[in-house]
């Protein structure tokens, strides 16, 4: 939740500057630290005595998944970006539209997969986790190598609309479910971001 928050905050002055990237990238490997403490206590709380055996395929097939994974999204962005500009379509639609559902069917793909499977745990962490690293990480490095400076109008709806929709998917009550009628609700935010985007170019 605080991801558009921060970044709109930095970007109060018109610029992501080197110091403001380097304090995301500061913040993501503080998430990092606690993501991957926090697995090592819950894995040595719940030791079955099971050990390594077997563990060999399962790592490899989450390796060999994980490169498909990249492959397919380059490929989906790649084709996608080359028909969108056929079409006559700017940079910051393409990126805005095309590239981040090309970009973001992997995710949907790992989530469709671990539903089905019932491992809801998965498909949240892919979720959170690729917006975490993607928000910080992403826009860090982006903005250590050349400051950023992009133009207000475009960016600060995504902002908004990001927050809003974290705020929409919180869990309700203290059920801990996500409720179909909030995916609702985020699927009409996300039209609406759409009709918005485009609304909003030259």
């Amino acid at each position: 939740m605080l991801i558009p928050l921060l970044t709109g905050f930095f970007l109060l002055d018109g610029t992501l500057s080197r110091l403001d990237g380097l304090l995301m990238l500061c913040m993501f490997f503080a998430w990092l630290s606690a993501a991957v403490l926090e697995a090592a206590r819950q894995r040595n709380s719940n030791e079955s005595g099971a050990g390594a055996t077997g563990a060999m395929n399962p790592a490899l097939f989450a390796i060999g998944g994980l490169v498909q994974l990249v492959l397919s999204g380059r490929l989906i962005v790649t084709g996608a970006t080359g028909i969108a500009r056929a079409f006559g379509l700017d940079e910051f639609i393409i990126g805005a539209t095309v590239v981040a559902l090309g970009t973001s069917m992997p995710e949907l793909a790992s989530l469709v997969i671990a539903r089905l499977r019932g491992q809801d745990e998965i498909g949240l962490g892919t979720i959170l986790g690729s917006n975490i690293f993607n928000g910080l990480f992403i826009v860090s490095v982006a903005a250590i190598l050349s400051p950023v400076r992009p133009p207000l109008p475009e960016v600060l709806p995504a902002l908004a609309f990001g927050l809003l929709s974290v705020l929409i998917a919180l869990p309700w009550r203290s059920s801990g479910r996500i409720r179909r009628v909030q995916g609702v609700f985020l699927l009409l935010l996300y039209a609406l971001y759409m009709v918005t985007v485009f609304l909003l170019r030259p």
